[in-house]
């Protein structure tokens, strides 16, 4: 009598009760392994269950917190915003971490608005006579006018050596007084002297001429520090003296101005 023939396996066997489930319901994996459903719910019953993500602290309260006019809540937001900062409220701008005033426009966290800003310039200090700088500046100052009066007293004494120059002569004074004019002017606007900027413009309106005049010469002797147009004006004065003396002496230039 002969034995029992095993019918063929198909292939599709469970990968844990190792029984054939190609006419059961089953479940190929990723692997391309075969799971009946059976099995396959038993594996997934035995998995334990996901870990719960664990809870964020909450963060620190703000300093101020539910008081009027205090900054906004992400001002004081947990780590990361702490660690990166935060933009200003008002323009934007980044701020640092633990900054309390907004450089760019002035917003204050604990005022939680924006506070007025004035940008002033700071004047130098006045240089004492036993300084240093004093010194130098005061040498430099006697330097300049040693210079500009060896020249234009040559100028004023040009007509002693030729009587046809002294118009020539005039001309090229007025034109360094005009120069040095300018030069105090542009310098007291420059060092934030206003005021005495005005006074020296009213030189060229009547009736305040005369006053203004004397009050530009307190200002280019007195007040100014620089030593150009002081060393300027100076030099310009020298030669005026000269040039009244030279006519004086010489009444006949006085003739050839006429002609």
């Amino acid at each position: 009598m002969s034995a029992a023939v095993p019918a063929p396996s198909s292939g599709k066997i469970c990968q844990s009760c190792k029984q054939d489930c190609s006419a059961r319901p089953r479940t190929k994996d990723a692997n391309g392994q075969y799971w009946c459903n059976e099995c396959m719910a038993k594996r997934a019953a035995a998995k334990p269950p996901a870990a719960a993500p664990a809870a964020r602290p909450a963060p620190a309260a703000r300093p101020g917190a539910g008081q009027a006019n205090s900054a906004p809540d992400y001002l004081w937001g947990g780590a990361s915003t702490a660690a990166k900062g935060a933009p200003c409220p008002s323009c934007k701008t980044f701020m640092k971490e633990g900054s309390e005033l907004c450089t760019q426009c002035g917003f204050s966290v604990k005022a939680g608005r924006r506070l007025g800003t004035k940008i002033t310039k700071e004047k130098a200090p006045k240089l004492k006579r036993g300084d240093h700088k004093y010194q130098v500046k005061h040498m430099s100052t006697w330097a300049l006018f040693g210079v500009l009066a060896a020249v234009y007293i040559a100028l004023a004494l040009l007509p002693l050596v030729d009587p046809g120059l002294i118009l020539a002569t005039l001309i090229a004074l007025v034109i360094g007084s005009i120069v040095a004019f300018v030069v105090l002017v542009a310098s007291a606007f420059g060092d934030g002297n206003t005021g005495w900027g005005v006074i020296c413009l009213l030189n060229f309106v009547p009736m305040v001429n005369l006053v203004a005049s004397l009050l530009t010469l307190f200002y280019a002797f007195f007040v100014n520090e620089r030593p150009l147009p002081k060393a300027l004006y100076g030099a310009i004065f020298v030669s005026y003296f000269v040039l009244g003396g030279v006519l004086a002496s010489s009444p006949s230039l006085l003739d050839q101005l006429g002609k």
